[in-house]
C-alpha cells in the first residue's frame, strides 16, 4: 500500500490514511530513541570511570588550600617578629595569641579570609593585632627565661644568686650554737645584699 491509497469513510468520502507506512514507522522510532538518549544521558555511566580522577582532584585542591593557609599564617608570624619587643617570644606563643585574638575579633578573621581580595585590609588588621600583642607582652610580669639561665650558670659555677635561699643542711643547723647560727644568717644576708 502507498500513501495515495485511501480508505472510504462512513459518509462515503475519502479519509486520509492514519497508519504510518513501514518506512515512516522505523524512522519515527529511531528519532524517538535518539531524542531520549540525547536529552537524558546516563551520567553515572559517564562519570563512573572518572571517579578516581575526580577524587584525586578534590584531594589535591584541599591539600593546596591547606598549604596556602599555613603559608599565610607563617608569613603573619614572621611579620610579627619585625617588632623588636617580640623578637624572643616563641612562635607558638605568637600563634596562640593570634588564635585567641581571632576568636575575640571577627573582623580579624574576615580580614584573613579576604586577604587575597584585600591585602591592604589584611595587613592593617595584622598590624593592629601585632600592636595589641606588643602591649600585652609588655604587661607580662616577668620573663623568667633569662633569670632561669642565669641561675643555672650560677649553680654550675658554685656562686649564689641574689635573692636565692641558702642551701643548708638541717643536721648542721641542729648542731649549731646560737652564736654560730646568727653569724651564718648575717653572712647570708651580706651575700644577698651584694
Amino acid at each position: 500500500m502507498t500513501q495515495t491509497d485511501q480508505k472510504t469513510a462512513g459518509n462515503g468520502g475519502a479519509a486520509p490514511r492514519s497508519e504510518p507506512t513501514a518506512g515512516q514507522s522505523d524512522l519515527d522510532t529511531l528519532l524517538k530513541e535518539f531524542e531520549t538518549s540525547e536529552t537524558k544521558p546516563d551520567i553515572g555511566r559517564v562519570l563512573r570511570p572518572l571517579e578516581p580522577v575526580i577524587e584525586f582532584a578534590r584531594t589535591e585542591m584541599a591539600g593546596r588550600a591547606k598549604k596556602e593557609v599555613e603559608d599565610d599564617i607563617n608569613k603573619a608570624l614572621d611579620y610579627s617578629y619585625e617588632a623588636e619587643e617580640l623578637k624572643g617570644v616563641p612562635k607558638r606563643f605568637v600563634r596562640g595569641y593570634y588564635e585567641a585574638y581571632a576568636s575575640e575579633n571577627p573582623d580579624f578573621v574576615q580580614a584573613f579570609t579576604d586577604r587575597g581580595k584585600n591585602p591592604k585590609g589584611w595587613k592593617a588588621a595584622l598590624e593592629g593585632a601585632r600592636t595589641e600583642m606588643v602591649k600585652e607582652w609588655k604587661e607580662v610580669p616577668t620573663n623568667t627565661i633569662r633569670t632561669d639561665v642565669e641561675a643555672a650558670r650560677a649553680a654550675i659555677s658554685g656562686t649564689v644568686q641574689p635573692g636565692e635561699a641558702p642551701k643548708l643542711d638541717p643536721r648542721k643547723l641542729m648542731k649549731m650554737s646560737g652564736s654560730e647560727y646568727r653569724a651564718m644568717v648575717e653572712e647570708e644576708i651580706a651575700k644577698n645584699e651584694g
